[in-house]
Protein backbone atom coordinates (compact mmCIF):
# COMPACT_ATOMS: atom_id res chain seq x y z
CA UNK A 1 0.00 0.00 0.00
CA UNK A 2 1.69 3.01 -1.22
CA UNK A 3 0.30 6.29 0.42
CA UNK A 4 0.91 9.81 -1.73
CA UNK A 5 0.93 12.93 -0.88
CA UNK A 6 2.23 13.20 2.21
CA UNK A 7 4.62 16.20 2.80
CA UNK A 8 5.88 16.83 6.45
CA UNK A 9 8.19 20.13 5.76
CA UNK A 10 8.77 21.22 9.41
CA UNK A 11 8.71 17.56 11.13
CA UNK A 12 11.07 14.23 11.16
CA UNK A 13 9.89 11.30 10.73
CA UNK A 14 11.18 8.98 13.91
CA UNK A 15 10.96 6.04 15.07
CA UNK A 16 11.74 6.72 18.69
CA UNK A 17 11.28 10.01 20.10
CA UNK A 18 9.06 11.51 23.25
CA UNK A 19 6.22 12.73 20.76
CA UNK A 20 5.25 8.69 20.33
CA UNK A 21 5.12 8.19 24.09
CA UNK A 22 1.50 6.46 25.73
CA UNK A 23 0.86 6.13 28.92
CA UNK A 24 4.36 5.94 29.90
CA UNK A 25 5.66 3.79 26.75
CA UNK A 26 7.59 5.33 24.74
CA UNK A 27 8.36 3.72 20.92
CA UNK A 28 12.03 3.01 20.59
CA UNK A 29 14.00 1.28 18.03
CA UNK A 30 13.37 -2.25 19.95
CA UNK A 31 9.96 -1.66 20.69
CA UNK A 32 9.11 -1.14 16.50
CA UNK A 33 11.46 -4.40 15.60
CA UNK A 34 9.37 -6.57 17.90
CA UNK A 35 6.11 -4.49 16.77
CA UNK A 36 7.38 -5.20 12.96
CA UNK A 37 8.43 -9.16 13.64
CA UNK A 38 5.11 -9.70 15.39
CA UNK A 39 3.13 -8.18 12.57
CA UNK A 40 4.94 -10.25 9.97
CA UNK A 41 4.76 -13.51 11.82
CA UNK A 42 0.65 -12.79 11.75
CA UNK A 43 1.22 -12.08 8.18
CA UNK A 44 2.70 -14.92 7.14
CA UNK A 45 1.15 -17.69 9.46
CA UNK A 46 -2.48 -16.51 8.88
CA UNK A 47 -5.27 -15.83 6.27
CA UNK A 48 -5.46 -12.06 5.26
CA UNK A 49 -8.20 -10.92 3.20
CA UNK A 50 -6.64 -7.72 1.28
CA UNK A 51 -3.62 -8.10 3.30
CA UNK A 52 -5.45 -7.07 5.90
CA UNK A 53 -5.06 -8.48 9.81
CA UNK A 54 -8.09 -9.82 11.60
CA UNK A 55 -8.91 -9.27 14.72
CA UNK A 56 -7.79 -12.49 15.85
CA UNK A 57 -4.24 -11.29 14.44
CA UNK A 58 -4.32 -7.97 16.00
CA UNK A 59 -5.33 -10.09 19.27
CA UNK A 60 -2.08 -11.96 18.41
CA UNK A 61 0.29 -9.43 18.15
CA UNK A 62 -0.86 -7.01 21.27
CA UNK A 63 -0.48 -10.26 23.74
CA UNK A 64 3.01 -11.23 22.35
CA UNK A 65 4.38 -7.53 22.06
CA UNK A 66 2.94 -6.57 25.62
CA UNK A 67 3.91 -9.78 27.01
CA UNK A 68 8.11 -9.20 25.41
CA UNK A 69 7.81 -5.81 26.31
CA UNK A 70 5.80 -5.65 29.69
CA UNK A 71 3.56 -2.83 27.99
CA UNK A 72 -0.45 -2.72 28.05
CA UNK A 73 -0.29 -0.84 24.50
CA UNK A 74 -3.95 -0.98 22.70
CA UNK A 75 -4.51 -1.87 19.22
CA UNK A 76 -5.04 1.65 18.04
CA UNK A 77 -1.70 3.26 19.45
CA UNK A 78 -0.08 0.30 17.41
CA UNK A 79 -1.76 1.34 14.36
CA UNK A 80 -0.86 5.01 14.90
CA UNK A 81 2.72 3.83 15.27
CA UNK A 82 2.37 1.82 11.97
CA UNK A 83 0.47 4.62 9.99
CA UNK A 84 3.39 6.87 11.27
CA UNK A 85 6.00 4.28 9.91
CA UNK A 86 4.17 3.85 6.80
CA UNK A 87 4.44 7.55 6.09
CA UNK A 88 7.84 7.59 6.49
CA UNK A 89 8.12 4.53 4.35
CA UNK A 90 6.27 6.20 1.53
CA UNK A 91 8.02 9.22 2.07
CA UNK A 92 11.35 7.51 1.63
CA UNK A 93 10.03 5.49 -1.25
CA UNK A 94 9.03 8.22 -3.20
CA UNK A 95 12.07 10.40 -2.45
CA UNK A 96 15.24 8.27 -0.82
CA UNK A 97 16.63 11.80 -0.26
CA UNK A 98 14.29 13.07 1.56
CA UNK A 99 15.63 15.29 4.62
CA UNK A 100 13.08 14.70 6.98
CA UNK A 101 13.89 11.26 7.81
CA UNK A 102 15.58 10.47 11.14
CA UNK A 103 18.63 8.22 10.80
CA UNK A 104 17.52 5.89 12.88
CA UNK A 105 14.58 5.09 10.59
CA UNK A 106 16.21 3.36 7.87
CA UNK A 107 16.99 0.31 9.76
CA UNK A 108 13.05 -0.35 9.70
CA UNK A 109 12.98 -0.71 5.99
CA UNK A 110 13.51 -4.30 5.54
CA UNK A 111 10.37 -5.05 7.42
CA UNK A 112 8.17 -2.40 6.51
CA UNK A 113 8.84 -3.92 2.76
CA UNK A 114 7.04 -7.04 3.70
Amino acid sequence: MVLVGFNLPNSTCMVSSSTHEYKGFKWTNDATTVFLQQIILQKKNGSNYKNNLNNIQKAKILKNFNDQLGASLSWKHGKNHLDHLKMCYNMYHENPEVQQLHPNFFQFIPLLKV
